[in-house]
């Protein structure tokens, strides 16, 4: 999502507005769930996880990023966002919490862990004085200490939001690509990587517009299946890259109720199709609002069905698996509608966790809730238990004129059982493609990067 350019004061308002809150609140509407653990983290006033990982111990490591404020003697322009790395134990015991500071900005979409067991990492990276970023790639062991990392793209802006390790060796990134500074020119961007991070071959596809590659997945015949937005999005490739076919679901107006659906993940599931989770742009009949939606499609790229999941009214899915009884399971947000009547976003949002079986209807929906703003961006399946990483937003306390009042946004992540059922997984994909309801976060980043880049 591409904002309309807004003024620097207009900007603080609308962040001022939708970071609000009152009170901190929990719902669960599944009486069949129970919570095991949850963590909130986070130093400073906006930190975000939007990735999580099994550690080889039964832990986890988290990933997102962090808004730093800047100190005296940074020669970044303050605040800048800095990669931020938590690992806890199996109950949720945090072991650390750490950033990669060197003065670079950096932010962690993806982690992946590895055959040789370490985690690797997709993401983006820039250096002062160059504000445009480039897709960053990562290798860190289980400390979180970053054994190398490496930087991809060209002269304008080029980020990685998704990627998988291939059984030859070495990853397959996927993201977006700035072929032009002056108009919003890009392109979905594939790098395949050997074991050490250099390229093996880059590819990019996309019309004259804006495409941008949301997530990746790896078929059986050893290619890749692609979710993104824009003139292509769905892409089946061959393993070098090359395209088997193409898909626009903005071309598609017979799909389910929406006029134009954004895949936020992809995954191929166990009967040889593609599940893809993300956004519908739906008329209920009072107007276009957002929903939650999934999809399947065969090997050729045909839509076998799509169904909506509404939740509360605004809803949107970040990340999608699979378990060994064929269930889907999604994970995302949802709020209700904003009073104003922006369909994009909702006046305060929960993070909602369906699943659904071969009828399509959902057999669990839950929505948990902190404060004024919750979102689900990565869902994993340990055991018998729902790991969800996103967002949440606490009060700083404070008394009033105390620069501490007022909210900020925290790393979270939870632990919730299915009432003793186990639900082995039997494939899965998050993406941090920023599902509409991110849209807040997202924005936030994209306007202090324009700020800085004025201001230097």
């Amino acid at each position: 999502m591409h904002p309309h350019t807004l003024s620097h004061r207009s900007t603080l308002r609308l962040i001022a507005t939708l970071l609000f809150i009152l009170i901190s609140t929990i719902g669960i509407t599944s009486a069949d769930l129970v919570i095991n653990w949850e963590i909130t983290s986070g130093e400073y006033d906006e930190t975000r996880a939007f990735d999580i990982q099994q550690t080889d111990d039964g832990g986890y490591i988290i990933v997102g990023a962090t808004i730093h404020p800047g100190e005296e003697g940074y020669t970044v322009p303050s605040p800048f966002y800095q990669a931020y790395i938590i690992r806890v134990t199996s109950s949720g015991e945090k072991l650390f919490e750490k950033t990669i500071d060197d003065e670079r900005t950096r932010a962690i979409s993806r982690i992946i862990r590895t055959q040789d067991s370490t985690y690797a990492m997709a993401g983006s990276i820039s250096d002062p004085p160059n504000h445009d970023s480039d897709a960053y790639l990562a290798q860190m062991d289980k400390d979180g200490t970053i054994l190398w990392e490496r930087a991809y793209g060209g002269e304008h802006y080029d980020s990685a939001f998704d990627l998988v390790e291939v059984e030859s060796g070495g990853f397959a990134i996927i993201g977006v690509t700035t072929r032009t500074e002056t108009h919003p020119d890009q392109d979905i961007y594939l790098i395949r990587t050997d074991d050490a991070g250099d390229i093996l071959f880059e590819k990019s596809y996309g019309d004259k517009y804006t495409d941008s590659g949301h997530s990746i997945s790896k078929t059986r015949d050893g290619g890749f299946i692609i979710a993104g937005d824009g003139a292509f999005s769905l892409i089946r490739t061959d393993e070098s890259g090359s395209i088997l076919w193409t898909k626009s679901l903005r071309e598609s107006s017979d799909v389910g109720s929406g006029v134009l659906t954004t895949p936020n993940a992809i995954m191929e599931t166990s009967d040889g199709a593609f599940i893809a989770a993300g956004t519908t742009l739906s008329n209920d009949g009072d107007g276009f609002t957002l929903h939650a939606s999934l999809m399947k499609i065969d090997q050729n790229g045909e839509i076998i069905w799509q169904k909506d999941y509404p939740g509360d009214g605004v809803s949107s899915f970040s990340s999608v698996v699979q378990l060994e009884s064929g269930d889907i399971c999604a994970v995302g947000g949802t709020g209700k509608p904003d009073p104003l009547g922006n369909p994009l976003f909702t006046e305060e949002s929960s993070i909602f966790l369906v699943r659904i079986d071969g009828s399509k209807d959902p057999i669990m929906q839950t929505s948990i809730r902190r404060g004024g703003y919750s979102t689900g961006n990565a869902l994993l399946i340990s055991d018998d238990a729902f790991i969800i990483a996103g967002s949440v937003s606490t009060e700083k306390g404070g008394d009033e004129g105390d620069d501490k009042r007022g909210e900020r946004t925290r790393a979270f992540a939870i632990s919730l059982s299915n009432d003793g059922d186990e639900m082995p997984v039997k494939e899965q994909s998050a993406s941090l493609f920023y599902a509409p309801i991110l849209a807040v976060p997202l924005f936030i980043f994209s306007r202090w990067r324009r700020i800085m880049r004025r201001d230097s």
